[in-house]
């Protein structure tokens, strides 16, 4: 990944009929645009190989080739193209040229991995955690290294390595500063946090470098047209190229005059009469060639105070992401207060309608908190006791805080009362490693967001009850005749209890299910 800044000048100006309102597309350009050559050196690369040559010439029992495991989900946190997006996938083209798994060229020349990235330094302060695709051993580690780079520099990153079953490994890179959370020998869980995404080494912009080796080769567990055979996913991801705007700010700011992402842009939630021009930005994915905008801007009454009509980003090419800002001087800004809304359409669609209040004077304890979630859902839906359970949120991307602050969430687990994980996250989705519940179990994750200022939104949570372990129906850890007159005395009554075998009804495929486990003396 590699950040640029393509500023484009004076684009799109448009000044009212009388003069008093003007405004302009001030500059932006790619985020990531190709970039010139790998991100992880000849050197780490070598320093690596020589790491696990150590940790395989000190095994008693050597692990021998054989198939990729499956991965059951994405190894980092957020959701997968809403808070993070892929950048690059594998290129598969042996040669020059650039191809991904899909037949297109979300890609560049030589890359072994996966790009996953987060929307900018602000996330990273927060923090997003790295999980473990799979379980395993830890076999290298590197911490220490400067993570806020963004310049494409031949520097060291910070990683951790982990050895699965047969030959696979998996590595993990540009990890964050102080971030790595496991050692050399370590064995850990499919889902544990190993560390957090950063910017170290050769990066421009916080992401995570997921790659995959398998019997000694790069593996792209993609597949599709142009990788054949089965995906390494259980559940492949969909690619998403749709159009979408990712993040929004409003400042008094002069953007030009400031660091540009992925450094964190200024934001607030309200504007002073005095405080003219002011500048709002945004981030984008799948922005089309030659896209159009057109700005509005709406009184607190309602009526329309101005309409900047068609502007051009300078007949851009297609960008994967891109950052952009406009500065506007609306004249009835200067003497209006309330509640004023702008109004962005690219492409004839309006893609941002964006609440700003407007006082006479700046109050510096203005603050709201952030909005409630809009819901919860674990991922799988059912989970059983040995998968790793991911909770996610529901929250808008634009207005998940009023004054368009890095919201904070604390995800709280709980299993049957007993807090088993917490942490305060960036992302949208937060997860528990396998094997962290037991049949009978009850999962609760309570998600609450905060903003800088410590201000809090409603906390929301979701349950879930793991079926127990069907043979020991009256839970008092033995399994003998006693169970089987508890299963009975509910089975016919049709007690939703003995619906042991989760369908929704109590029948004798549940008397089957039941007597299977029974006899086999466990669940």
């Amino acid at each position: 990944m590699r950040t640029f800044l393509g500023f484009i000048g004076l684009i799109g100006l448009s000044v009212a009929a009388h003069g008093q309102n003007s405004g302009v597309l001030g500059g932006g350009g790619p985020l990531f645009p190709t970039p010139h050559a790998e991100c992880i050196s000849p050197e780490q690369r070598a320093e690596v190989a020589a790491e696990i040559r150590a940790f395989e010439a000190a095994e008693v029992s050597p692990y021998h080739p054989r198939g990729p495991v499956a991965y059951t989900f994405y190894p980092m946190a957020g959701n997968w193209y809403r808070d993070a997006t892929m950048v690059n996938f594998v290129d598969l083209d042996p040669g020059a040229g650039l191809r991904d798994w899909d037949c297109t060229d979300y890609v560049y020349d030589g890359h072994n991995g996966h790009d996953y990235g987060i929307r900018g330094f602000g996330e990273q302060d927060v923090g997003v955690p790295i999980f473990a695709a799979l379980p395993g051993t830890v076999v290298a580690t590197r911490d220490g290294e400067p993570d806020r780079n963004t310049v494409w520099m031949n520097v060291p990153a910070n990683y951790v390595v982990l050895r699965h079953a047969g030959n696979h490994y998996t590595y993990y890179w540009h990890m964050k500063r102080w971030s790595v959370a496991v050692s050399v020998g370590q064995v850990v869980r499919a889902g544990e946090q190993i560390g957090q995404v950063g910017s170290s080494g050769i990066s421009s912009g916080p992401h995570l470098h997921f790659e995959t080796g398998l019997n000694g080769a790069v593996y792209e567990p993609f597949a599709g047209a142009c990788r054949s055979g089965p995906s390494g996913f259980t559940n492949q991801y969909a690619i998403d190229r749709t159009f979408r705007i990712t993040e929004f700010g409003i400042t008094p700011t002069d953007l030009s005059t400031v660091p540009p992402p992925p450094e964190m842009m200024p934001r607030t939630g309200h504007l002073a009469f005095a405080e003219r021009p002011h500048w709002f930005w945004l981030f984008a994915n799948a922005l089309p060639a030659n896209s159009t905008w057109r700005v509005r801007y709406i009184r607190p009454n309602g009526s329309q105070a101005f309409d900047s009509g068609t502007g051009t980003f300078g007949g851009n090419p297609f960008y994967r992401t891109s950052w952009w800002y406009w500065y506007f001087t609306i004249n009835d800004m200067g003497t209006t207060a309330g509640t004023w809304r702008i109004r962005l359409d690219i492409n004839g669609a309006t893609v941002v309608d964006a609440p700003v209040e407007v006082r006479p004077t700046r109050d510096p304890a203005f603050n709201r908190p952030p909005a409630a979630l809009a819901g919860l859902r674990f991922d799988p839906p059912s989970p059983d006791p040995a998968d790793v359970v991911f909770c996610r949120i529901d929250t808008s991307l634009l207005y998940d805080d009023p004054d368009y602050d890095i919201v904070r969430y604390t995800y709280v687990w709980t299993l049957d009362g007993v807090e088993v994980r917490r942490v305060t996250s960036a992302a949208h989705a937060d997860a528990i490693p396998a094997n962290s519940a037991a049949p009978g179990d009850t999962l609760r994750c309570v998600v609450t967001p905060t903003d800088a200022r410590g201000a809090a939104a409603a906390s929301s949570f979701i349950t879930y009850s793991f079926p127990a372990c069907p043979a020991d129906f009256n839970r008092d850890g033995g399994v003998d005749g006693g169970d089987v007159e508890a299963f009975y005395l509910a089975w016919e009554v049709a007690d939703p209890g003995a619906d042991v075998n989760q369908d929704g009804g109590v029948d004798g495929a549940d008397v089957e299910t039941f007597f299977i486990a029974w006899e086999a003396g466990g669940c």
